[in-house]
């Protein structure tokens, strides 16, 4: 499974439509045809009445290519489409190959009219390692990739990437690329059986010059759902998408993952006696942020031990949910190829009522860091039923994570080693939030074993306060920690919440 996920990464609104059938031809053939979003809802629901075909894969000669021969086939970056005077975005695309198997159809939209993108060899450029390739039938288009000046007023940068499935990838201003969303998880607890459903079709908006937003609509499929996915993508200091979806399950789904994020832990102060590294650190995010429906903040740190863990933190309508990369200094990582301290976090931020469920962080064991091994996402509480139609709309933050809440201490560190009598000893670094440590007291709760000696200091590196406390683990294999600052009798810090495994 964790091979697989990187190498993934990298009612009819327009009339004349009468049928399903009958507008995937239209949308076959050259020249344009009305566009409506409605017609993607529609698309979606009819698929879901009809048995599941997944798309052909390409020709042999593109499906064999290694990576690094697929590597070097380049769109053409000097014929980007969107060129007119006035535009602020460009856009490039990706051909299918390598581990991309299953094209996906794209088409633009421009003043309510679609037409489609035909696969042609003349858009890339072939480097010394890509063999000669024949442009046959089916090869088509794996994603696609949007630009603009992020960084520079004279340079168009990558910022957000559709590639594989139906993961995709954004950066803010500064950042470089890390970890990924996708459009649905299913049976991501489930070792071997996970499911992935693809984006199969995209309609892209051609922005009017001058527009600071990319619209792009997106039919998804699996052998056990379809759906309808509009994406607002508005770019800067952090990359905004605004998202609707609409779900049309083929079968019931106890274990569907809205929103799901895919991200790397490799190591860092909680694991690193375990791996032989000259780094301090390797991951893409350090810390699962929660918002509460009741306003509480939890913080839960990543864990890569030898053993597949399932985390869930039931909620109700939660603010907000988010993989975080907190730990921002050069110096945390000394990385000078990878860059990790400029990894972006990203935060989801539902619109609406979600109702019962829970968010889920699934943490599998990896031995390298190029391999995506962290999940999260919100799980509803009822079952997505077959023949029902499910909306879940929410706001996507690619860059730094939300505001805390004023007097609110943040989790910045967390590290573990080894303490005397067989003990682990547990620090944690909270960030200045206008309180020094004789003002809290710290309440800190264990599920098993005994915690001891815990104690509140002043940081005068850092302004903030470190709480540390001993854990004598006793015969206990697992153990549920939780722990926080409280002033007065009312938390002064986010929760930190953590699974000690022997």
């Amino acid at each position: 499974m964790n091979t697989t996920r990187r190498q993934f990464l990298g009612g009819l609104g327009a009339a004349g439509f009468a049928t399903l059938a009958g507008t995937l031809a239209r949308a076959q053939t050259p020249g344009r045809m009305a566009f409506n979003p409605d017609m993607v809802v529609q698309m979606a629901r009819e698929l879901a009445a009809k048995a599941y075909k997944p798309a052909p894969e390409v020709p042999e000669e593109w499906s064999n290519l290694t990576f690094d021969q697929y590597r070097d086939i380049r769109f053409n970056a000097e014929k980007p489409l969107w060129t007119e005077p006035g535009q602020r975005f460009q856009l490039q695309l990706l051909p299918s190959g390598y581990g991309y198997r299953r094209p996906v159809l794209l088409s633009l939209v421009e003043n309510g009219e679609a037409f489609p993108l035909p696969f042609r060899m003349a858009d890339f450029l072939l480097g010394p390692l890509a063999p000669p390739l024949p442009a046959i039938d089916g090869v088509g288009h794996s994603g696609f990739r949007l630009h603009t000046a992020l960084n520079r007023f004279d340079y168009a940068d990558e910022f957000m990437v559709f590639h594989g499935a139906s993961y995709f990838r954004g950066i803010g201003r500064g950042q470089t690329f890390g970890l990924s969303a996708r459009g649905l998880a299913i049976d991501t607890i489930k070792p071997g059986r996970e499911e992935f459903p693809d984006f199969q079709r995209f309609w892209i908006e051609t922005p009017r010059p001058g527009a600071s937003t990319v619209r792009i609509h997106a039919l998804l499929e699996s052998k056990s759902i379809t759906g309808a996915f509009q994406f607002d993508v508005t770019p800067g200091e952090a990359t905004i998408v605004d998202v609707r979806s609409m779900l049309f399950p083929r079968r019931d789904l106890v274990e569907a993952g809205i929103a799901p994020l895919t991200s790397m832990f490799y190591f860092n102060g909680i694991n690193r006696p375990r791996f032989d590294d000259y780094r301090p650190a390797a991951h893409d995010s350090d810390g699962l942020l929660i918002a509460t429906g009741s306003g509480g903040r939890i913080w839960r740190p990543l864990m890569n031990n030898p053993t597949f863990e399932v985390s869930w933190f039931a909620d109700a309508d939660p603010r907000g949910f988010g993989l975080m990369q907190r730990a921002r200094d050069w110096r945390d990582y000394r990385d000078l190829a990878l860059a990790y301290h400029a990894r972006p976090s990203l935060w989801i931020e539902p619109q609406g009522d979600w109702g019962e469920g829970s968010v889920v962080l699934v943490e599998i064991p990896v031995e390298r860091e190029d391999v995506d091994n962290i999940v999260a996402f919100w799980r509803p509480k009822q079952p997505l039923k077959a023949g029902e139609s499910y909306a879940f709309d929410y706001r996507m933050r690619w860059g730094g994570e939300p505001d805390a809440p004023r007097l609110l201490a943040t989790v910045e560190r967390t590290s573990i080693g080894p303490h005397h009598e067989g003990g682990r000893l547990i620090v944690i670094d909270f960030k200045p939030a206008g309180f020094v440590a004789a003002e809290v007291e710290p309440d800190i709760w264990a599920s098993a074993g005994e915690v001891y000696y815990p104690v509140v200091q002043d940081n005068p590196d850092t302004g903030g306060v470190r709480l540390f406390f001993g854990l004598r683990p006793g015969p206990a294999k697992s153990i549920e920690l939780g722990a926080t600052l409280k002033h007065s009798s009312v938390s002064a810090s986010e929760t930190w919440l953590y699974r000690w495994i022997a």
